[in-house]
């Protein structure tokens, strides 16, 4: 059973949340296709203002679902690789395209194509506790080529290529000190500040509110963008 993609609405503020109660798997072709549904949807909403997204209980999202990985690379590598690639590009876009402002909720485990979605989001409040990689397990998964080469446009090229290669997390202090985020905040209080801080832009009057959507895209979401763009207009 996939991780569902549950969506609610409060005031002006959309939470799309990353389900997985009822199952120990993250993001695969089902999760991520109730994903990139629920930001069609809200996208849409002019009763939204803005979003929030978040996973349920202690982690963000740990990346994509290891079997369905596995089984795809297993009966082709390189084509494996290159349409998981493209599914990580896709919600990227999906993401991009919201016209609203979208604020990553990020606790615990972030990693892989959780790393994607949160770089990919406007605005990030990130726990103490948060534990980032590029890929979703440091052994046997390859890194995103496409999501390694945006977080070394972020953080550096040397900086960038060491996290890849040697598969290590890194902490939610070295995200600041990197500029990925600007401050972390307590865990308990990540959830609460987002939704804080996705109610203060809705009010805001509407003309603001559209020019804070570019104003708040970063580097990182800037850099992920392009790289996952260049990377399809190359296929």
């Amino acid at each position: 059973m996939s991780a569902q993609v549950v969506t609610s609405v409060g005031g002006s503020v959309a939470t799309i949340t990353i389900n997985r109660s009822a199952s120990p798997s993250d993001l695969d072709g089902a999760a991520r296709a109730q994903l990139m549904l629920s930001l069609a949807a809200v996208a849409v909403d002019r009763t939204v203002l803005a979003v929030v997204l978040r996973g349920d209980g202690d982690d963000f999202c740990r990346g994509r679902d290891l079997d369905e990985y596995a089984a795809r690379m297993a009966a082709d590598l390189v084509m494996g690789s290159r349409e998981l690639e493209a599914q990580t590009a896709q919600v990227v876009h999906a993401l991009a395209a919201v016209p609203q402002p979208v604020i990553a909720a990020v606790r615990g485990r972030c990693a892989g194509e959780g790393l994607a979605l949160a770089l990919a989001c406007d605005l990030r409040v990130m726990a103490d506790d948060a534990s980032l990689n590029v890929a979703t397990c440091s052994m046997g998964e390859r890194p995103d080529q496409r999501l390694r080469e945006a977080l070394e446009r972020v953080v550096g090229v040397e900086r960038g290529r060491e996290l890849a290669l040697s598969g290590r997390d890194f902490t939610a202090r070295e995200a600041v000190e990197w500029g990925i985020v600007a401050d972390v905040v307590p865990s308990a209080q990540v959830t609460d500040l987002a939704l804080g801080q996705a109610a203060m832009l809705t009010r805001l009057p509407i003309g603001d509110l559209v020019g804070a959507k570019v104003k708040l895209a970063g580097a990182a979401t800037r850099e992920l963008e392009r790289a996952m763009g260049a990377g399809s207009s190359n296929r």
